[in-house]
C-alpha cells in the first residue's frame, strides 16, 4: 500500500503561519488590557485543539503520531474553555507554560519520529522543540518574568511551536513511506 502523505501538509502549514502569527503579535505589540490577552488565548487554544482532534481523527495515521496528536488536542481544546477573562495572571503563565512544555515534548516525539522516516533536517526541528522548551520552564521557574512580560514569553513560545509546525509541514510534504 502506498500512502502519499503530500496531500497532508497544508493544514500544519497554515497552523504553524498562524501560531507565528499569534506569536509575533503577542511579543511585539503590548496589549492594553488581560481581557484581549485571555480570549486570544482562548480563542488560539480551542482551534487549534479542534484542529489537531481532527487531524489525528480523521486522517489516517502517519508517524507514528495519532494519539499525540489527538493528546495535544485534547489538551489545547481544554486550555481554550478553561481560559476566561479574570483568570488572574500568574495562574495563566503557568497554566501555558505546563501547556507549552507538554506541546515542545510532542515536539521533540515528532522530531525523532520524523528521523526515522527522514533523516533530513530533523534536527532543526528539535533544536526548535528545545528552545520552546527552555521558554516554558522560564516562564514556569520565575512567575514574575512572565507576568511583567507574559506577551513576551507566550508570544516566542508560540512562535517557536509555529516555527517547528510550518517546518515540519514541509518536511511532511516531501515524505513518501511505501509500505
Amino acid at each position: 500500500m502506498h500512502q502519499n502523505f503530500r496531500t497532508y501538509w497544508g493544514l500544519p502549514f497554515l497552523l504553524g503561519l498562524l501560531f507565528m502569527l499569534a506569536g509575533a503579535g503577542m511579543a511585539v505589540l503590548p496589549f492594553k488590557t488581560y481581557y484581549a490577552l485571555s480570549l486570544i488565548f482562548s480563542i488560539g487554544f480551542i482551534v487549534s485543539g479542534i484542529t489537531e482532534i481532527s487531524m489525528g481523527i480523521t486522517k489516517e495515521q502517519f508517524l507514528e503520531s495519532k494519539i499525540w496528536r489527538i493528546a495535544g488536542g485534547i489538551t489545547d481544546l481544554f486550555l481554550g474553555v478553561i481560559l476566561y477573562p479574570g483568570f488572574s495572571i500568574f495562574g495563566l503563565s503557568y497554566l501555558l507554560a505546563f501547556s507549552l512544555m507538554f506541546r515542545s515534548i510532542i515536539m521533540m516525539g515528532l522530531s525523532f519520529s520524523l528521523r526515522l522516516y527522514d533523516g533530513i533536517g530533523w534536527l532543526w526541528l528539535f533544536a526548535t522543540s528545545i528552545l520552546s522548551l527552555l521558554l516554558s520552564v522560564l516562564m514556569i521557574w520565575d512567575p514574575d518574568i512572565a507576568g511583567l512580560s507574559i506577551g513576551m514569553f507566550t508570544g516566542l513560545a508560540f512562535f517557536g511551536v509555529g516555527f517547528f509546525i510550518f517546518l515540519f509541514s514541509f518536511r511532511l510534504r516531501r515524505i513518501e513511506i511505501i509500505h
